[in-house]
C-alpha cells in the first residue's frame, strides 16, 4: 500500500510539472516572448550532473555545441577526419600485405615420428637382392619406440584438468574451422590499436586545442592555454602517462592484503570478488576525474583535501596509535598524491561512473580517437557542477581575449584568435 501511494504521488508530481511547463510555454508564446518560452523547464547551464545517465547525456550536448559553431565544427571534422583517414589507410595496407603475403611452407609428407631410409640393397629371406643404380626404393618404418615410458604419479585433479584443456582446444578448433579469418582479423585489430596510439602521441596537441574550444563552447574554463598545435613527440607526456599507469596499478594492488584476508573464510569467496570489483570501479572514477585539470587544483591546497572514504574513519586511530595502524598509514601515504581527484570523484561519484562506462565502451579503434578530447571536457563539466571555479561565468573576468573562440580565424591560424 505504501509503495502504491508513493508511486502514485510521484506520477502526480511529474504530471503537475508537465502541465505547469505546458501552461507557461503557451503563455509566453501568446505574449510573444519566444526566448522565455524555449527556456521553460530547462536546467541551469552549470547545473550539477547527477547520476550516470546525465553524465552520458553530456556527450550529445557537447556534439551539438561543436556543430553549432561553424569554425569549431570545421576544425573538429578536419582534425579527426585526417587522423582517422591515416589510421584507416595504414591499417588497410597492413591487412592487404598480411592477406597476400607469402603462403605458408607446405607440410612434409612424412610425419614427425616417421623414419625414411633410402636403400641400395634389400634382404628377402636368405636372398640378398641388389637394387639398380637408376632406381630408389624407400622403406618407411612407422611406430613408436618399444621402450616403456616411465610411469608418472597421477596428480589430483589432473584428469579433469586435461579434460578441460581438451574441451577448450576442441572448441577453439571448431571456431577456427568455422571462421578461418579470425586470426587475420585479430592481427589487423591489434595493428589498428597500435597505429591509433601512435597517431594520438603525434597529434596530442590537436586534441588539447579541440578540448579547449569545446570547453569554451559549453561555458567551462579550459584546461590548457591557447597555442598553435603541431605534430610532435612529447616525451614528457609519454613519461607522465607511464607514471599514471604505474601509480594506478600500485593503488589497485594496495588492497591485496585485505583481499587475501577476506579469501580465508568460506564466505570470503563471495565478498572478495565483489570487493575487487568495487575497488576497481572506485579508482576508475578517480582517474576519470583526474583527466581534467580542475581535479588537481586542490593538490597543493592548505589544508589538503580530505582523505578518501575508506581512510576517514581510521584517521583518529592513525594519530593515536601510529604503530598499530602502520598499514593504513602506508595506505594514506600512497593515496596522498591523488587526494584531490579522489575528493572530486566522491562529490559526483555517479556522474563519473557514467563517464567511466563511456570510456570503457569507447576503447575501440577510431571511436576512441574521436571521443578522447570530449572525455576531458565531460570530466570538467561534471566538476563544474559542484565547483564554481570551473565555470566560465563572465568572459571578461575569466578569460583573456586570446582564449575566446574565434569565428573569423582559420583553424590552423590560432595566433590570430579574436573575440567573437
Amino acid at each position: 500500500m505504501q509503495v502504491t501511494t508513493a508511486s502514485g504521488y510521484g506520477v502526480w508530481r511529474a504530471g503537475r510539472a508537465f502541465v505547469r511547463r505546458a501552461v507557461l510555454r503557451a503563455f509566453y508564446a501568446v505574449v510573444g516572448d519566444a526566448r522565455r518560452a524555449r527556456s521553460v523547464g530547462r536546467r541551469p547551464r552549470h547545473a550539477r550532473v547527477r547520476g550516470p545517465l546525465e553524465a552520458i547525456a553530456l556527450f550529445p550536448h557537447m556534439v551539438r555545441a561543436v556543430f553549432a559553431d561553424s569554425d569549431l565544427r570545421r576544425y573538429a571534422l578536419r582534425i579527426n577526419g585526417a587522423r582517422i583517414a591515416i589510421v584507416v589507410l595504414v591499417t588497410a595496407i597492413y591487412a592487404v600485405v598480411l592477406a597476400h603475403g607469402a603462403p605458408p611452407p607446405p607440410a612434409s609428407e612424412a610425419d614427425d615420428d616417421t623414419e625414411v631410409e633410402t636403400l641400395r640393397s634389400i634382404d628377402v629371406g636368405s636372398l640378398h637382392v641388389p637394387i639398380p643404380a637408376n632406381a630408389n626404393v624407400v622403406v618407411t618404418k612407422k611406430g613408436k619406440s618399444s621402450a616403456a615410458e616411465p610411469t608418472r604419479p597421477k596428480q589430483p585433479g589432473a584428469h579433469f584438468e586435461k579434460k578441460r584443456r581438451t574441451r577448450l582446444d576442441g572448441f577453439a578448433a571448431r571456431v577456427l574451422a568455422r571462421f578461418p579469418w579470425l586470426p587475420l582479423v585479430s592481427r589487423v585489430y591489434a595493428f589498428a590499436v597500435l597505429a591509433e596510439w601512435l597517431v594520438i602521441a603525434l597529434s596530442r596537441q590537436y586534441d588539447d586545442e579541440l578540448a579547449r574550444r569545446t570547453s569554451l563552447a559549453i561555458g567551462i574554463v579550459p584546461d590548457d592555454e591557447p597555442r598553435v598545435p603541431r605534430p610532435s613527440v612529447d616525451l614528457k607526456w609519454a613519461l607522465r602517462k607511464l607514471r599514471d599507469r604505474v601509480r594506478g596499478s600500485l593503488l589497485f594492488v594496495s588492497a591485496f592484503p585485505l583481499y587475501v584476508v577476506l579469501e580465508m573464510p568460506s564466505v570470503g569467496h563471495f565478498f572478495a570478488p565483489v570487493l575487487a570489483l568495487g575497488w576497481g570501479l572506485y579508482w576508475g572514477t578517480v582517474f576519470t576525474a583526474a583527466k581534467s585539470a580542475h581535479a588537481w587544483k586542490d593538490a597543493d591546497a592548505d589544508p589538503p583535501p580530505r582523505q578518501p572514504f575508506f581512510l576517514r574513519p581510521l584517521e583518529p586511530t592513525m594519530v593515536s596509535h601510529p604503530r598499530l595502524m602502520a598499514y593504513p598509514r602506508a595506505w594514506s601515504f600512497l593515496v596522498k598524491s591523488v587526494r584531490s581527484p579522489a575528493y572530486h570523484a566522491e562529490r559526483s561519484f555517479g556522474a563519473f561512473l557514467g563517464l567511466l562506462v563511456v570510456r570503457a565502451a569507447a576503447h575501440v579503434p577510431l571511436v576512441y580517437l574521436a571521443m578522447r578530447p570530449f572525455v576531458v571536457v565531460a570530466a570538467s563539466r561534471v566538476i563544474a557542477g559542484h565547483d564554481r571555479r570551473a565555470r566560465l561565468t563572465s568572459p571578461s573576468a575569466t578569460t583573456s581575449p586570446a582564449e575566446l573562440p574565434s569565428t573569423a580565424a582559420s583553424s590552423f591560424a590560432m595566433n590570430r584568435l579574436a573575440i567573437r
